[in-house]
């Protein structure tokens, strides 16, 4: 049975967390704060269409074209190894990666077969811009917006187009009641970035890239239109790494990425009653020829519709310091650990990517025979209303356990997507 707590001890507790979550925020607000040689950097110049042309006559080969559209992608490439600086290695190493991007692939086929293309036919595509600037944050000084801790897309400079879902936000007032809901689902995040592989190993394992990433992830559902029984109130700070390791071979099985995020964490409600102390462990394979991290054709080529995976094993241990008002934390033991895995599927039509069908499952079970399980089961659609995916309508029913908070949500939400 769990023991009893003394008022006056809870609230020591309270002031003191609510102090350490006042002084995380100040933490990662003064970090945030960018540096003036950071500013400076934010302005690359524009590199011209000749840095990717391997002929240097006013031509790009298919190999050019990958190599292109690849940093095109991804453009902070441009800032980290400029196109006309790579080896002959490295410029090999990274068309190969450009050919099973599959958002790469896409761009390549906008044009007609040919041997070469001029820069003119080049620029006249569709979707064309010349690489070399990040799109403007929407955010403030590095902020990430997103919908969970884990939404991070290592390799690239997080962007708002990355593959990453968006935060979730919504209002609805019930006229004929005069009832009122209000949902917020998300993290706010600011990555950093002490470590880079600036010159890559090719065909060898390496350490490619270390962010600190300190977070808070919030979900509330509240308001007269929802029943006391069914709103959700959870507040997750973290504080952790997410360190990556490219070309790594796992027994033959999954060949590319491999994620580890390792974070403290500190879990409470909005009205800082409970408090939760504890760490958790992430490992996540990318692997692009299975589809883990990236997308491949549903169907195979030609497919009007392609699909992205992902899936990881997750761990988690700690403490409940105080349960607060939450109930399944009152029930449960002082002492927590648990182990499972986290499952994606994503959908898109080939050729309109603002489109996208997700469902996710996770199980992490408890390895103590008194504390509880946590599972989640959640399906969305989501439209895209900007090319960048910066806005979008969403419509998401989820059904289970929220994860160290446990606390228990069925609902479908109608509302607006953010991904800044």
């Amino acid at each position: 049975m769990k023991r009893q707590r003394h008022p006056r001890s809870r609230c020591r507790r309270f002031c003191s967390f609510r102090s350490l979550a006042a002084f995380l925020a100040l933490v990662i607000l003064i970090l945030g704060q960018p540096l003036r040689s950071e500013t400076a950097e934010a302005k690359p110049a524009k590199p011209e269409l000749d840095k990717f042309s391997s002929k240097h006559n006013g031509t790009l080969t298919e190999d050019d074209l990958y190599l292109l559209f690849l940093y095109e992608q991804n453009p902070a490439l441009s800032k980290k190894a400029p196109p006309d600086q790579l080896t002959p290695e490295q410029r090999a190493a990274a068309i190969i990666f450009a050919r099973a991007n599959q958002d790469v692939i896409l761009k390549v086929h906008d044009l007609t077969s040919a041997p070469t293309h001029t820069f003119a036919e080049v620029t006249q595509i569709r979707h064309f811009k010349l690489p070399g600037a990040a799109p403007k944050p929407l955010l403030p000084a590095g902020f990430l917006l997103r919908s969970a801790y884990e939404q991070l897309d290592l390799g690239t400079d997080p962007k708002p187009g990355d593959k990453a879902q968006p935060a979730n936000l919504s209002y609805a007032h019930n006229s004929l009641t005069d009832q009122d809901t209000w949902t917020a689902q998300g993290t706010l995040m600011r990555p950093f970035v002490p470590f880079e592989e600036k010159h890559p190993l090719v065909g060898a394992p390496y350490l490619s890239e270390i962010q600190i990433v300190p977070s808070v992830t919030f979900d509330r559902l509240t308001g007269s239109g929802v029943a006391i029984t069914k709103q959700t109130d959870s507040l997750i700070f973290r504080v952790g790494s997410d360190t990556e390791f490219a070309n790594v071979n796992m027994f033959n099985l999954l060949n590319g990425l491999q994620d580890i995020r390792l974070n403290f964490s500190h879990a409470t409600d909005f009205g800082f009653r409970s408090q939760v102390l504890g760490g958790e462990a992430d490992w996540e394979p990318t692997d692009i020829g299975k589809a883990l991290g990236d997308y491949k054709p549903l169907f195979g080529a030609g497919s009007p519709f392609r699909y992205r995976l992902r899936l990881y094993l997750h761990s988690e241990a700690g403490s409940i310091v105080d349960p607060g008002r939450k109930a399944a934390l009152a029930t449960a033991a002082d002492q927590y650990a648990r182990i499972g895995f986290f499952s994606q599927v994503e959908i898109q039509p080939s050729n309109f990517n603002r489109a996208t069908l997700v469902v996710s499952y996770f199980d992490y079970e408890s390895l103590m025979s008194n504390s509880v399980s946590a599972h989640l089961f959640t399906s969305g659609f989501t439209l895209g209303l900007d090319e960048a995916g910066s806005v979008s309508l969403q419509i998401k029913y989820r059904n289970g356990r929220l994860p160290i908070t446990l606390d228990k949500v069925e609902d479908i939400t109608v509302g607006l997507g953010l991904k800044l």
